[in-house]
């Protein structure tokens, strides 16, 4: 039985599953945010105002059903743990094992981002409540609160745990980076948990193209922004329109009915020869 947490570090990785692990998203705002204290971490709420699912993963479709925060992290990340992890559950809306996506943040001077902006807005604002185990759920106030700026569009792990659950995680690489005083913040309210909850397991994938954000345009079309592995911020869209109809003239001959007409044609052509050779004959 494994008791060390799953090791997140390209060194670990065994093979690529960039075909296996597919894995698209569309977060709308959420009007709502509900934030609980569960002792070893924060609880929010995520009711996307969407009337579609968000997320897609291997052609099945999810939706959130509550993000998590803790400090330290549930995994380890090159061999150690990191400030913190934020676990975004999603559950299947028809068919498929629950999908699990896990992005690490750190203590660090890098530039702040929407995400930076959201987790720091949450974590302040439950600490100066105070928000402590046991205590009320609150609601925080919050601009434009959508997972599409939190779930970074670069490349990721990829592993099935123990209950067969689909479990991503992002690399250090893409980390999301808070002030010092926010991870301290969020130290004094929760503790560290005491138990492995994600454990390592044999295989480690890797998906090096990373996700896409997909939207539906107002004319039915599917627009893909793709965003390339790594630090560039280049894109590229890529509209998918209806087919225009082609004929393939192989596939015509090689046709059950066309077959027919050659063989009809070829009865006609010997009956008239028979014909000719019989009124030849009699006329002789």
């Amino acid at each position: 039985m494994a008791t060390a947490p799953m090791n997140i570090s390209m060194n670990r990785m065994d093979n690529y599953c960039d075909e296996k692990c597919a894995y698209s998203f569309n977060y709308q705002t959420s009007n709502i945010c509900t934030a609980t204290n569960y002792g070893s971490y924060i609880h929010l709420n995520y009711i996307d105002s969407g009337t579609q699912p968000p997320v897609k993963f291997n052609s099945n479709t999810y939706t959130v059903d509550n993000i998590e925060i803790y400090s330290p992290s549930l995994h380890n990340f090159n061999g150690q743990t990191v400030d913190g992890e934020i676990i975004i559950t999603h559950f299947a809306n028809n068919i498929g094992n629950p999908l699990i996506v896990c992005i690490p943040f750190v203590a660090s001077g890098r530039p702040a981002n929407e995400g930076t902006q959201i987790i720091t807005d949450i974590i302040n604002t439950t600490s100066s409540h105070p928000l402590k185990q046991g205590s009320p759920s609150i609601n925080i106030k919050l601009n434009n609160y959508t997972l599409n700026s939190i779930v970074p569009t670069t490349s990721f792990f990829y592993y099935n745990n123990t209950n067969n659950y689909n479990i991503i995680v992002y690399g250090l690489d893409n980390a999301i980076s808070v002030n010092p005083s926010v991870i301290t913040s969020l130290q004094k309210m929760i503790t560290p948990v005491s138990s492995v909850q994600y454990p390592n397991v044999e295989y480690l994938e890797f998906n090096k193209y990373g996700p896409s954000k997909e939207e539906t345009t107002g004319d039915g079309q599917i627009y893909i922004d793709c965003q390339p592995t790594g630090n560039s911020t280049e894109t590229e869209a890529v509209t998918y329109n209806k087919s225009p109809t082609t004929y393939d003239t192989g596939s015509i001959f090689q046709s059950p009915i066309f077959m027919y007409i050659v063989l009809a044609l070829i009865c006609v052509v010997i009956l008239i020869i028979i014909n000719k050779l019989l009124v030849y004959i009699f006329s002789s």
